[in-house]
């Protein structure tokens, strides 16, 4: 990767190596050269991509602090045992974003590894929201690491038996009270283990909370879950206050609440004419403005590697005049191009360009856009759509 001379990764990438210097003393740390990241001994690979997004603007001594934790939370390689049974103890479940799978997934095609089967293990659970998915780790005191196909292969054992292995572990972790009463009707898990968020697989433990309604979660980060009840109005509206007050100094997990019913959770919707929509759409935008931008950084290195010229729309954020709430928009460039969808999209037509509500055209625009199996999901666009169709939208802005 080449860093033009302003660029300021270059400084946080340097103050990613003196932290990694210190956490990992004796190690010899060393830039990725065609990545932004770094190569530690025989720990592996760090990128900063994501870790630069939350830092970025931050001052010098809340980096440091950031970079610590991030040095402390990644997954790192540790020699696993030759025989599954010796390992059992500490194999353990962890719930993710699928963002994250994706990302994974990019970054081993992006070093050329396709012919290796690193895949990580995913495991079944019904009980879990689509955008949620469960794996497993090899879990010491300290750090954790991915297991993956290859692992299992070489242990001659199946994913299945393995996950009801670690269900049951994380289970036995579980056994003092889960929650702590923050206020009537508000909890936050108590078990500050790394596996606070992963839990959600364990529906039983949400069972005889006071609440009003059905159990809400929001699992912020893996250490922290906020739960409520669906038709507490405060009790919500406190979590949305301490989401938003603490995004740009937490690692967060999932901003995306969930609703525990019958068939497990789901994704809890907050209506347009809710008091509260506002602040759920501002942590949603926000959330997806970093699972983009981790995105981007990854299908921008992938395109270059075979010269495709395919543009990467940003996701960018804004807030807008004629509300309170955090929005998003994207571009429709005349290129072919990868575009996010967002609240709003620009779309280039003639010497115009038109402001649209997402929400307003996109089953007009649908036809000319191909979705591809990238988390959050992606829009491929070639040509803009004919004349005669633009001509019949609604544009909130018109520019030349």
């Amino acid at each position: 990767m080449v860093f033009s001379e302003n660029d300021p990764r270059l400084a946080f990438r340097q103050l990613a190596k003196s932290i990694a210097e210190q956490e990992f003393s004796g190690e010899t740390v060393a830039f990725l050269e065609a990545q932004f990241g770094l190569t530690i001994g025989g720990r592996g690979l760090f990128f900063l991509d994501n870790i630069y997004g939350e830092a970025r603007g931050q001052g010098p001594e809340t980096q440091c602090m950031m970079l610590r934790r991030f040095f402390r939370s990644v997954p790192q390689s540790v020699d696993l045992p030759g025989d599954w049974r010796l390992a059992k103890d500490n194999i353990l479940p962890r719930v993710r974003e699928l963002s994250y799978l994706n990302t994974f997934s990019g970054k081993l095609k992006t070093l050329g590894r396709q012919g290796i089967d690193e895949s990580i293990v995913m495991a079944g659970e019904t009980v879990l929201p689509d955008h949620l998915f469960l794996h497993l780790v090899y879990d010491n005191p300290n750090s954790m690491q991915n297991l993956t196909s290859r692992q299992l292969t070489d242990w001659r054992i199946q994913a299945a038996p393995l996950y009801a292995v670690a269900k049951e572990n994380l289970r036995r972790l579980s056994t003092r009270p889960a929650f702590t009463r923050v206020r009537d009707g508000l909890y936050v898990s108590r078990f500050r283990d790394n596996y606070d968020s992963s839990r959600l697989i364990l529906p039983e433990l949400f069972a005889g909370l006071e609440l009003q309604g059905q159990p809400v979660a929001l699992p912020f980060s893996r250490d922290r879950v906020f739960v409520t009840g669906s038709r507490d109005s405060v009790g919500l509206e406190k979590i949305t206050d301490y989401v938003i007050a603490s995004l740009d100094q937490t690692r967060f997990e999932s901003l995306t609440p969930l609703i525990l019913g019958e068939r497990g959770w789901q994704v809890f919707a907050i209506g347009k004419h809710s008091e509260l929509y506002q602040a759920f759409h501002s942590m949603n935008n926000y959330q997806q403005a970093a699972y983009y931008r981790t995105q981007k950084a990854m299908l921008d290195r992938q395109l270059a590697q075979t010269n495709d010229a395919t543009q990467v729309v940003k996701f960018t954020l804004l807030t807008r005049e004629d509300c309170a709430y955090l929005s998003s928009l994207t571009l429709w460039p005349k290129a072919p191009a990868l575009i996010p969808a967002a609240d709003m999209i620009v779309v280039e037509s003639g010497d115009e360009r038109l402001l649209l509500e997402w929400e307003d055209v996109k089953d007009l625009l649908s036809p000319y856009m191909q979705s591809t199996p990238y988390y959050p999901v992606r829009y491929r666009v070639g040509e803009l759509p004919p004349a005669t169709l633009m001509q019949t939208l609604r544009p909130l802005t018109r520019r030349s």
